[in-house]
């Protein structure tokens, strides 16, 4: 799902997320998910959500309803990873879970949309021609 993207270093990728030019960009923007996900991951922060929902509106673009929910999901599995890791770390806190709960909610009209959407079309691939 992730592409390789050689020679940017991790300090490009908010000018490059950024910039105009590559805002329509999968690869680029996928790639820009990937380093939020490793980022993450090893500082046990909650991930920005901006590379998830560009992806995710490039993917509703493309029609590729399936995607846009991996992508949404993975963003919340990745919310949980970091918030169960932090709980477990310094206890539970309002504000933690005040952050976790809004990052998630961020993404679950969209979610819901995106099952509709998947739905609709896998029914109208049912219909005889």
């Amino acid at each position: 799902m992730f592409p390789q993207v050689h020679g940017v270093e991790k300090q490009d990728w908010t000018a490059l997320k950024n910039s105009p030019e590559n805002k329509n960009n999968l690869d680029l923007m996928l790639a820009c998910c990937k380093a939020e996900i490793e980022s993450s991951q090893s500082k046990h922060i909650f991930p920005t959500p901006d590379c998830f929902k560009r992806v995710a509106s490039l993917l509703r673009k493309q029609k590729d309803y399936a995607r846009e929910l991996g992508i949404v999901e993975l963003y919340w599995l990745l919310c949980d990873s970091v918030f169960e890791e932090v709980k477990r770390r310094d206890g539970l806190r309002a504000q933690l879970m005040a952050q976790h709960s809004a990052l998630k909610a961020g993404f679950k009209k969209r979610y819901d949309k995106a099952q509709l959407l998947l739905q609709l079309k896998r029914e109208d691939a049912s219909l005889p021609q």
